[in-house]
């Protein structure tokens, strides 16, 4: 009843826990504490 009552007033749902989540949580995280652009970043991947 604690996780419905959450999901309603956050709008966060079990889905936040999913590997691709926190995947794609650490990502942003490097891009806000590297300050960089989320283009660099790709480049990066690509190289």
């Amino acid at each position: 009843m604690i996780k419905a009552i959450f999901t309603a007033l956050t709008g966060i749902d079990e889905s936040i826990d999913s590997p691709e989540s926190q995947e794609a949580w650490e990502l942003q995280r490097v891009i806000d504490e590297e300050d960089l652009e989320e283009e660099e970043v790709d480049q990066d991947a690509d190289s």
